[in-house]
């Protein structure tokens, strides 16, 4: 019996772990100042129906480096609840050192084959927001879509849960799109390995 409620409790308190552990999954809120030496960046994202079996992830990719984190968690499409009336949405801030970093999409179970690859630089002490990436099925299967058009929506939620952060100090520097990512081009992006622990 004992070792039945074990073996049931063990990935819950995993989950639970790593939740704790990672960024990316949620905002921050109750900020009362930027770490030091690091900025903040905001984004959110969304999708047109969930995906409990085969969900998106986006991938946090170090810009020098070319290697992945393993602490930042963002998925587009698993049914965690929304922060958005209507719509499957989420927002995600996100605390870096100084530099440019890669977001590309990852199916979760699957190798993916193409996905676009965004790019944004962070600014040691700043929170800036970079957009909105949604997640559409489309004639060709999973597609992600930029948009500028949440910025307003985005920007209050951050403010009314940050209140030590002014809405006036957010900046808005969006992601840019870098390239297509294909596993098929050899000369194409690759990830290099993973980063261990909080960037």
């Amino acid at each position: 019996m004992i070792n039945r409620l074990l073996k049931n409790f063990c990935p819950f308190l995993f989950l639970v772990l790593a939740a704790c552990a990672s960024q990316g999954g949620t905002y921050v809120r109750d900020m009362r100042s930027i770490p030091e030496g690091k900025g903040v960046v905001i984004l959110s994202t969304g999708a047109e129906k969930t995906n409990r079996l085969s969900s998106t992830k986006l991938v946090l990719v170090n810009g020098e480096s070319h290697k992945k984190y393993d602490s930042v968690l963002i998925n587009f499409d698993y049914p965690f609840p929304s922060d958005f009336d209507g719509e499957h949405g989420n927002l995600r801030s996100i605390t870096l050192p100084e530099g440019w970093y890669y977001l590309y999409p990852e199916v979760v179970a699957t190798r993916t084959e193409r996905a676009p690859l965004y790019k944004f630089y962070v600014k040691r002490g700043e929170v800036e927001y970079i957009g909105n990436l949604s997640l559409r099925y489309g004639k060709y299967g999973r597609e992600v879509h930029f948009s500028s058009a949440h910025r307003f929506r985005d920007v209050d939620l951050f403010s009314s849960k940050n209140k030590a952060i002014s809405r006036n100090e957010i900046k808005t520097h969006y992601m840019e799109f870098d390239s297509e990512f294909s596993a098929k081009d050899p000369d194409g992006f690759k990830i290099k390995g993973i980063i261990f622990g909080q960037p």
